[in-house]
């Protein structure tokens, strides 16, 4: 039973430790602080490309 649960906790590790989970988690992260800011005083900008040169 201890070698299936510590399968497990492996393999979750593992998914989160793809570079579109982390990417996925990330994003989630920083939209839920920028919903909490005040609507009134900030204008939440998402996807915006910013070329340079």
């Amino acid at each position: 039973m201890g070698l299936l649960i510590s399968l497990i906790i492996i393999a979750i590790l593992a998914i989160l430790g793809l570079p579109k989970v982390k990417g996925f988690l990330g994003e989630a992260s920083v939209r839920i602080y920028l919903n909490k800011l005040d609507k009134e005083k900030y204008q939440v900008f998402n996807d915006v490309l910013i070329p340079l040169g």
